[in-house]
């Protein structure tokens, strides 16, 4: 009796085990959905792009899901689980940056809407969210990573803070006043000194004088 009981526990146990391998198969062609909404002091910011590409697909092989990168991405050398994905989101996201003119645009978006952006029919895999054109008012928005799933879940949600586009201090401008018109009025320099004319004139006048004084004397 206890015979038949392990051979019946061992034939379920590996019936059961089939259906959990195959569950995980056909949970691979499962598709999600990401909902972005950049936000700025907690309003949704209008306008700008949005680029979207597919770094790796999710592989489910003998255990838990598994990354393969797209050969365009590969240069990154990029360690692709979970912990570093969550930790390294950043500095990930900036090396891929890099090689995504290389790459095809998985989804684009021209215009972010008031309501935020919501990508749907996406298949599992890791994902990098680049903007190439600035809400207006805005700096760009910070390249950032995805995963689907993501904690188990196939449909995400990511609030993006933005920030504001600095603000250019304006050059000081110096004014110089026009002195033209006034300088016209004034006589030109010509390097002469004036005062000694005067004195001449009187000294020339006093000649005259003593030149006539002197004729009536020389008639006498």
């Amino acid at each position: 009796m206890k015979k038949y009981f392990l051979l019946w526990a061992m034939v379920f146990s590996l019936v059961l085990g089939g259906k959990i391998v195959r569950a995980s198969v056909l949970d691979i062609n499962q598709v999600g959905s990401v909902t972005i909404e950049p936000t700025y002091a907690g309003q949704i910011v209008e306008g700008g792009n949005l680029k979207v590409y597919q770094v790796a697909t999710v592989i489910y092989k003998d255990g838990p899901k598994a990354y393969q990168i797209q050969p365009v991405f590969s240069a990154a050398n990029l360690l692709l689980d979970d912990a570093n994905l969550d930790q390294l989101n950043a500095e990930y996201a900036s090396r891929l940056q890099s090689l995504a003119a290389s790459a095809p645009v998985f989804k684009d978006i021209e215009t972010i809407p008031a309501t935020g952006v919501v990508i749907e029919e996406l298949p599992q895999g890791l994902y990098l969210f680049l903007q190439t054109q600035a809400a207006p008012g805005y700096e760009l928005m910070k390249p950032f990573l995805l995963t689907l799933p993501k904690d188990g879940k196939l449909n995400v949600e990511a609030t993006e803070k933005m920030s504001l586009l600095n603000a250019q201090p304006r050059k000081p401008t110096t004014v110089i006043p026009n002195k033209t018109k006034q300088r016209d009025k004034e006589l030109p320099f010509t390097g002469q000194i004036w005062w000694p004319i005067p004195i001449l004139i009187v000294v020339g006048i006093g000649l005259i004088l003593l030149s006539f004084r002197g004729g009536k004397s020389y008639k006498h």
